[in-house]
Order: C-alpha cells, then sequence, then structure tokens
C-alpha cells in the first residue's frame, strides 16, 4: 500500500507550483474570457484541465525514455529547461500589457492547456521531481497543483474584484520573480553535476 510522505509531498509540490505559475496565468485567463457567457467558461476550464493533465501526464510517463532515446542527461534536460524557464521569466517581468486574442473554440486548449498551465516550466519540473521524489509524489503534486487551476479559474472573477487590476499583476510579477530564481537555480544544479 502507498504511503503518502508529506515532505517529499511538499517537496514536490512547491516547484511545480511555481513552474506553474497560477496568479500569471489569471490576468490572460480573465482577458480572453470576459466576452464569452458563464457556461462557455466552463467549458473552456475543463478543456484546459484536461489538455494540461494530459500532456503533463504523457509527459512524466515517456519523458525520461525519450531524452535517454536522445542521448540527453536529465542535467542537459536542467540547464536547457532552466535557460528557457529564466527567458519566459524575463519576458514576463518585463512585459507590460497583456494582449487580448480572437475568442476561439480550442483556447481551452491552447493557449490555455499549453503553454499557459502546462508549458516548457511545468514539463521540466515534472521531470525533475520525478527524479528526486519518485513518479507516484510527483503525478499527486500534479493533480493537486491542477485543482488549485480549477479553484482559482472558477473564482477568478471575484478574485480580480477583491485584488482589483494593479494586484493581480503585482503577484504576477512576483510570481515570475521566483520562476527565474528557480530557473537560476535549475542552471546552477546542471552545471555543478556535469563538473562532478
Amino acid at each position: 500500500m502507498f504511503a503518502l510522505n508529506w515532505q517529499e509531498f511538499v517537496l514536490a509540490f512547491i516547484p511545480l507550483f511555481v513552474a506553474m505559475d497560477v496568479a500569471g496565468t489569471i490576468p490572460f485567463y480573465i482577458s480572453i474570457t470576459s466576452p464569452i457567457a458563464p457556461s462557455a467558461k466552463r467549458r473552456v476550464i475543463v478543456q484546459s484541465l484536461i489538455t494540461a493533465a494530459a500532456l503533463g501526464t504523457a509527459f512524466l510517463l515517456a519523458g525520461n525514455p525519450i531524452l535517454h532515446f536522445l542521448g540527453i542527461t536529465l542535467e542537459d534536460f536542467k540547464i536547457g529547461g532552466g535557460i528557457v524557464l529564466l527567458v519566459l521569466a524575463v519576458l514576463d517581468l518585463i512585459q507590460v500589457e497583456l494582449t487580448k486574442r480572437d475568442i476561439e473554440k480550442t483556447m481551452g486548449v491552447v493557449p490555455l492547456g499549453t503553454p499557459l498551465i502546462v508549458g516548457p516550466a511545468v514539463l521540466t519540473s515534472l521531470l525533475i521531481q520525478d527524479g528526486l521524489h519518485g513518479r507516484a509524489i510527483t503525478a499527486l503534486a500534479f493533480g493537486a497543483n491542477l485543482v488549485i487551476v480549477l479553484v482559482v479559474f472558477l473564482g477568478a472573477g471575484r478574485l480580480t474584484r477583491v485584488l482589483g487590476e494593479s494586484g493581480t499583476k503585482a503577484i504576477s510579477k512576483i510570481t515570475a520573480l521566483l520562476l527565474a530564481a528557480y530557473a537560476v537555480m535549475l542552471i546552477r544544479s546542471g552545471i555543478e553535476q556535469l563538473m562532478r
């Protein structure tokens, strides 16, 4: 029987939470769903979560074999993923305003499901947490983060009214800073392990 190690769970949960950047996704979610009816918003939420869960689970199960086949080590992936995350974090930090996109039937898949909920940051984190804490713990931490995304999306309207536009943007920038720090840690860790 599987016994949950809470410390391992928390250690896997936090990097995935930071990488998923729910606070940074809220303004974009609100901007593209504001013109549509509440029932359509619920369909978009379901579509985005199914996409994110399927992509994340597939990468968690098949990511390491694919990397092994291509001759890519976890250290290579840490450095490469860290550089991509750092670029994304910097772009998010210097981005002045989120641009509205045309409403499409597939907006739950792209851009919400991927790359906003599950993008390079989350895929990199899934592989790393799998190596550090095991597949079961990582899958649970990933699932818990998807539940948080669901709750936040469902309450996005109320949250925006409470925080205001400035508050939402401020939280997004703080999360981007944390993501940048996490990216630097990945790069440093990968280089240190390669040098050993």
